[in-house]
């Protein structure tokens, strides 16, 4: 399969925002309450992404395939929670469901940290749902090392999260290569 990482613009958000609707609810159905894994609309999305792309901070890359178009994107930029000596994160990481297992989930985390370390951090976290086994494999895999456990709340719903960290951005992408 042939894929392109690249940066992400105003003309990509239309399938960003597809890309994360489809993903959000393969991956949280089932995962979740009925109310969570359906929080997330096209529209919202939309909105976010195009927000997103006028942050100076915070940096977008799609995976675009040959003939599917884009499947996946990342963003990441300064931490945004209270994780001492982590001051780079991941914030998020979708796939189309199709297209997971294949390489470019890994291609599309390491264009991230990439930018981190231009970026000047020297670690980096990503935020993670407890009960998200896929997800936990992949941070395994790639090295990552469960620091810190937090909780939040959707309609009096209470969820657990992990913060998966890194502590040597230079080591990661010497590893990863």
């Amino acid at each position: 399969m042939t894929f392109t990482i690249r940066e992400a613009t105003l003309e990509d958000v239309n399938e960003i925002a597809k890309v994360h609707v489809s993903s959000w609810h393969s991956t949280y159905t089932g995962m979740t309450d009925e109310q969570f894994a359906n929080i997330l609309t096209y529209e919202s999305s939309h909105t976010r992404f195009v927000e997103k792309l006028e942050e100076d901070n915070v940096f977008i890359y799609v995976a675009e395939h040959s003939k599917h178009g884009i499947v996946g994107f990342v963003t990441t930029g300064p931490q945004r929670y209270e994780v001492e000596g982590y001051p780079g994160e991941v914030y998020a990481i979708y796939l189309l469901e199709e297209f997971q297992g294949t390489g470019v989930g890994k291609k599309l985390f390491i264009r991230a940290v990439q930018q981190l370390e231009v970026l000047g951090f020297p670690s980096f976290t990503v935020l993670l749902m407890k009960e998200n086994t896929p997800a936990k494999r992949f941070y395994d895999h790639l090295g990552g090392k469960e620091i810190k456990q937090s909780t939040f709340e959707i309609n009096e719903v209470v969820y657990e999260d992990i913060f998966y960290g890194w502590d040597n951005i230079h080591s990661f992408l010497e590893t990863v290569k």
